[in-house]
């Protein structure tokens, strides 16, 4: 086979593989939106490690044992009464971004913003970030205050909990749900704004919403166009190198210099090592630079969960970091440490 048919070969795989890879990610998915009584939910600011809070979303199962108690005002103080008992059948918990997923006008968007809460004007913000700096952030609620202590977020006019209906069934998780008419745009640093205007906002009242509480009559039925994301993209041409691209170009090397590729040229991957603490219990385990850790027999790939935090995975384990998340997505929160950063895989042939 000469070298031109090699080339060809390799653009032909190259295309076969690639093919089923991007337009598997165009199947849209319908989903429609359920209000909720608002009574029964909470966004809370928790605290964690140093000065940092995460977004928890409760939801209280009427007439089971109470998850919550709040105290005082500006900000509320919640004390997390679900810590102490075991809370299976009397609350839902919802720590990370596998839980709840913001909605804007009546479209799911998991991809445009990141959430974190951050502290501004004495209280703290919960903001929905867009990845495209030249695009606004968007204010979804805040603390009107600020304590060492878990704290009530109370959501900006225009924002409310909803959950996911599909194919018309109520499902688990839930929505930050907003219109971009009325949204708000993140403060400036100071209030000496004398147009700003801060109320409490109403309580959702689920008869009164725009959203319909039959989930066969919603009609926000979504078809999202596609899109990709970076590290899809990444981890997809790293796929098809590693499966197709790799070999191939082995046997073209091999067919021009009438030889076989040498053992130096194959990829040369170094794990790195890292704690893993989960309810108090360490236990040493490794990570490859992918972002897969192995637990027993159970594979985790922290890069998602990092990402949707706003953590940038790479320059996480590319050094000694750590971070409280719900990795697994138990619903509990594991402290991640690396002790030596992984060694990503590079070719030292060809």
């Amino acid at each position: 086979m000469t070298f031109i048919q090699r080339t060809k070969l390799l653009a032909l795989a190259l295309g076969a593989i690639a093919l089923p890879l991007f337009t598997s990610t165009s199947k849209a998915v319908a989903f429609e939106e359920q209000a909720v009584n608002s009574g029964q939910f909470l966004a809370v600011a928790v605290p964690f490690g140093y000065k940092e809070y995460r977004l928890e979303i409760i939801e209280q199962i009427p007439g089971k044992q109470p998850c919550w108690q709040e105290s005082g005002s500006g900000p509320v103080t919640v004390n997390l009464l679900l810590n102490n008992f075991d809370y299976t059948g009397s609350c839902k918990r919802i720590t990370n971004t596998n839980g709840y997923t913001l909605r804007l006008n009546g479209q799911d968007d998991a991809v445009s913003y990141v959430n974190k809460i951050v502290e501004r004007n004495g209280e703290l913000q919960l903001i929905a970030f867009h990845k495209d700096p030249k695009l606004p952030d968007l204010t979804i609620g805040r603390t009107k205050g600020l304590t060492a202590n878990a704290m009530r977020v109370f959501l900006e006019p225009g924002w409310q909990i909803t959950k996911r209906v599909h194919q018309g069934q109520v499902v688990d998780h839930v929505y930050l749900s907003g219109n971009s008419t009325t949204a708000n745009n993140p403060v400036p640093f100071n209030f000496s704004n004398s147009n700003l205007s801060i109320t409490s906002p109403t309580p959702n009242n689920p008869s009164a919403s725009s959203f319909p509480t039959n989930p066969q009559a919603a009609n926000t039925t979504v078809n999202p166009t596609p899109v990709l994301s970076g590290s899809t993209i990444m981890d997809g041409v790293s796929q098809v190198y590693q499966g197709v691209v790799s070999p191939i170009l082995g046997s073209i090397v091999g067919g021009v210099t009438g030889g076989t590729p040498q053992a130096t040229s194959q990829a040369a991957c170094q794990p790195g090592s890292a704690v893993w603490t989960d309810s108090g219990t360490a236990q040493q385990v490794a990570v490859l630079a992918d972002g897969t850790v192995q637990l027993g027999n159970q594979q985790v790939n922290i890069k998602p969960i990092l990402t949707n935090n706003g953590i940038n995975p790479e320059q996480f384990l590319s050094g000694p970091n750590s971070a409280q998340l719900d990795f697994d997505g138990d619903g509990a929160v594991e402290e991640f440490k690396i002790q030596q950063p992984p060694q990503a895989c590079t070719s030292t042939g060809y």
